[in-house]
């Protein structure tokens, strides 16, 4: 054959196969709803033939909304791409323009069928992901994103911002599937707009590695945000502006915001800045949520610092001057390599008024203070994180270096029984650490390793003028590494590792005391508490269909060194521990927790000499070794029905722990020494927590309750007698809210509580504790809405005593513009005073009388960039 005739025949081939290829094309496409910008599943996909009437060719959306059909391109002049959905408006197209790929919004539409309206679900349910559409829970007053999180059913947020889903904290929290702030997503749920945000997904038994899907199961679950297409690829921001007046504080009030995100492709950042002295928390926006436990367990001596109040929103009592600048970028590179920065600072100038009257509990007379408290508290603090992360399916890499550096200074005048007082407290925190994690996977095999250094710096003082001077200067330091390598491989359903590795600290304790007299004690401490240790830890993860198992038993040797009276010591420690997980139908799984544990020594309290905690109290500590042995049984389920709305979860955990050490309290004139004792002695605590949500459609809203029970039972030495007691907690919260149209909605909560101390027949109380409060919001005419909140207090201060409280607020909004608003508001209406409430300690009740803000009146200007 010549040469033109086979350059003839390859044409004439290739013909015929573009041919074939052209006569079969495939369309695609991806399916998101308008509103929120969502993937649609179970789309119904139809091409249909417009002259012959008929269904030339059909399918439907996956998982993630996306569909493939093929079609035979002579039919196209008279062919329609036509979709359907319950729920949504029907879309077509038609393809005689020959066009393949489509990216479709379906607009959600309502239909009303004989009396019966079907619209799009609030919640949608796709494989391990929840999809709440936020426009179905948001309201004309709901400024954040977290304002809307509160009403979505299954979703948690605490008081301090932190989120739980059906009862667990979550693990990750995502914008646009990317991690930008790494545990501070108060930065982001305090100051993003529900208007920026088409939906919250929740990704269930979510493992953020990729490199352990599969390999190492998760109970916890991630919230993703995910933004609608109009404040993608671009700035968005929100402004807010105020200022007015107040009683108490006699003063001016101001409060400004300013709030700028960008989510591009290839980069993130949200960067911000807020002021105000109206009472608003700034220090738990930039609380990390989702940081492990530190593993050296250390605490500042000196605490002279203001308790918190339970029940009363913080705002309530904090007069403040705060400023908060935070910027965080996440830069994405190619290969699924991240880059992070961030970096905050916080400045707070706060006071406080307040009066306590303290009971302790003695088998001969009880003693009682009285003391009256006027604080100043200055804080600086600011934080700082870089890390770079490649997250694949066969290879993980994160290196996080991150820096805290905090000023706190504290100023409390007080008078005790006419006795004037004064105390000033110095507490700077340093700490600096670096955290490497490595994990490769070759096929079935999986190794890792881990490296973390850290080191903190606290030197601290105190000054007391009680008669005379009194000073104190601790200094606390150390070093700590710990590295870790784990072999582990999947032999089919069962995952077997082994990790081993070493750490070490290295620590200083240093403090001296003046002024106080000889007969107390030893007034110096100089000691050195070192340790090195060896881990050995198998573990074994078994899934199977509703199945999971995990099984752990890390072995521990430790070497600590001391040099001062303790004497050296070898320990040997070992904590197994159990986890199991049955899902008996796709909503319902139950779960059982078991396991051993010995904690290493207790460092804070190692000590031999004296240290001053406050102006009255001092604390001795032990010059020996010490540990806590400890064994806990826990189990409880989990259900969810998100069609629904219907989330559960219930836990009870009963443990057992058995120490070397036993806590004391001696009186020794006007002062109260604290100690440890070398003596064995055994606590047990029983702890039920449930929480219970649920749509309501007939009230467009939801209901929930809350649970928390604790009990308590252990000892301690009082003046030389060992007494054992029982301490018991309840706090149970109801809640529910609901609209009517576009008019109105409104939201209910009811709080109860008790806490209890018993005492081998010296005391045996229960004081109980109601919170009732209420918020409505009506919409009387277009671009007014007005809100009234108020809250009722009924705290039993002592036996059969109750103080009473009620709060009123209220609140007028006017929209100058779709993107701008003026409100007035006026805080306490009633100006109400001082809020009152005690507590149960160890042996020891605390009355507080706590003065909360005055009257204020607010006019703030909002603008939505």
């Amino acid at each position: 054959m010549g040469t033109s005739t086979k350059i003839k025949t390859f044409l004439l081939l290739l013909f015929i196969c573009t041919s074939v290829v052209r006569a079969q094309q495939e369309i695609i496409g991806l399916v998101t709803d308008k509103e929120d910008g969502m993937p649609i599943s179970g789309v119904q996909i139809i091409i249909k033939d417009t002259i012959k009437n008929t269904i030339v060719k059909f399918t439907q959306t996956d998982g993630e909304g996306r569909f493939s059909i093929h079609q035979d391109r002579k039919d196209t002049s008279h062919c329609l791409l036509c979709l359907s959905m319950l729920g949504y408006k029907p879309w077509q197209y038609s393809l005689k323009d020959g066009k393949q790929n489509f990216q479709i919004k379906l607009v959600p539409s309502i239909i009303q069928i004989k009396e019966v309206t079907v619209k799009a679900q609030k919640i949608r349910e796709a494989g391990d992901t929840l999809i709440y559409t936020v426009s179905a829970f948001a309201d004309v007053q709901d400024k954040t994103i977290g304002d809307v999180l509160q009403k979505m059913p299954g979703i948690d947020v605490s008081a301090t911002g932190k989120i739980s889903y059906n009862g667990v904290s979550i693990n990750k929290f995502y914008i646009e599937g990317r991690d930008l702030l790494e545990g501070k997503y108060g930065l982001a749920t305090n100051g993003i707009s529900p208007a920026d945000v088409g939906a919250v997904e929740i990704l269930e038994n979510h493992q953020p590695i990729k490199a352990l899907q599969d390999l190492s199961f998760s109970s916890q679950a991630a919230v993703n945000l995910r933004l609608k297409d109009k404040s993608k690829a671009k700035w968005v921001m929100n402004l807010l502006a105020g200022g007015g007046i107040s009683t108490h504080p006699d003063k001016g009030l101001w409060s400004g915001e300013l709030f700028a995100m960008q989510m591009k492709k290839e980069w993130q950042n949200i960067t911000l800045y807020k002021t105000n002295n109206t009472g608003k928390n700034l220090e738990t926006e930039v609380n990390d949520f989702i940081a492990g436990k530190d593993p050296v367990k250390l605490e500042d001596y000196i605490n002279v610092g203001n308790v918190s109040v339970p029940y009363l929103e913080k705002g309530r009592t904090l007069f403040n001057r705060s400023h908060l600048f935070s910027t965080g970028w996440l830069w994405g590179l190619k290969n699924e390599w991240e880059i992070r920065s961030q970096i905050n600072y916080l400045n707070d100038r706060s006071t406080a008024e307040a009066e306590t009257s303290t009971t302790y509990y003695r088998s001969v007379q009880d003693r009682i203070i009285h003391e009256e408290k006027q604080s100043v508290t200055h804080t600086d603090q600011l934080t700082a994180h870089f890390s770079v992360e490649a997250n694949k399916e066969a290879f993980y890499l994160k290196n996080n270096l991150k820096t805290s550096l905090s000023w706190n200074d504290i100023n409390i005048s007080m008078q005790e029984d006419a006795s004037g007082i004064m105390q000033q407290a110095s507490q700077p925190q340093y700490k600096v650490s670096n955290d490497l994690q490595l994990i490769k996977r070759p096929g079935k095999w999986l190794f890792s390793f881990t490296a973390l250094n850290e080191g903190q710096w606290r030197p601290q003082s105190l000054r007391v003028e009680w008669g005379n001077t009194i000073r104190q200067r601790t200094k606390d330091r150390y070093f700590y590494t710990h590295e870790e390598a784990n072999l582990g491989i999947q032999w089919g359903r069962l995952n077997i590792s082994l990790a081993g590795g070493g750490s070490a600290l290295f620590r200083d304790f240093d403090s001296s005391l003046e002024g106080l007299p000889d007969s107390l004690g030893t007034m110096i401490n100089a000691l050195t508490t070192n340790y090195q240790s060896l881990q050995l830890t198998p573990k074994l993860e078994y899934k199977r269909k509703r199945w999971e198992g995990k099984l752990e038993a890390p072995l521990q040797y430790y070497h600590y060194s001391f040099a001062h009276a303790a004497t050296n010591k070898h320990v040997y420690l070992f904590s197994p521990s159990a986890y199991f997980r049955w899902h008996t139908t796709p909503k319902l799984y139950l779960f059982l927790r078991a396991g051993l544990s010995t904690d290493p020594c207790d460092l804070h309290s190692l000590y031999n000499g004296l240290v001053m905690t406050d102006y009255r109290t001092l604390s001795r500590g032990l010059n020996e070794y010490a540990a806590v042995k400890s064994r806990f049984l826990s189990g409880g389920f989990n259900y969810k029905n998100p069609v629904k709305g219907l989330f559960t979860h219930v836990m009870v955990m009963r443990s057992w722990d058995d120490s070397d050490k036993q806590y004391g309290r001696d009186f020794s004139d006007k002062y109260i020494i604290g100690y440890y004792t070398h003596h064995p002695t055994t606590s047990n605590n029983w702890t039920i927590m449930g929480t219970v949500t649920s749509n309501l459609d007939f009230l467009h809203g939801m209901a929930g309750i809350n649970v928390m029970y604790i009990n308590s039972e252990q000892s301690m030495i009082s003046e030389n007698d060992r007494t054992s007691f029982r301490t018991g907690s309840l706090h149970t919260t109801g809640r529910i809210n609901g609209r009517i149209g576009e008019i109105l909605n409104w939201q209910y909560r009811v709080s109860y509580g008790w806490n209890r101390l018993d005492a081998d027949e010296q005391v045996n109380r229960k004081l109980e504790q109601w919170c009732h409060s209420f918020a409505m919001t009506v919409v009387p005419v277009t671009r007014v809405n007005v809100q009234l909140a108020g809250e009722y207090y009924r705290n039993e201060v002592s036996e059969n005593i109750f103080k009473d409280i009620v709060l009123l607020d209220a609140k007028c909004s006017y929209t100058l513009t779709p993107h701008t608003e003026l409100s007035a508001t006026l805080m306490n209406v009633f100006n109400r005073k001082k809020y009152s409430y005690t507590i149960y300690g160890q042996l020891s009740s605390v009355e507080h009388y706590r003065r909360i803000r005055g009257r204020e009146f607010l006019l703030n200007l909002y603008v939505k960039l």
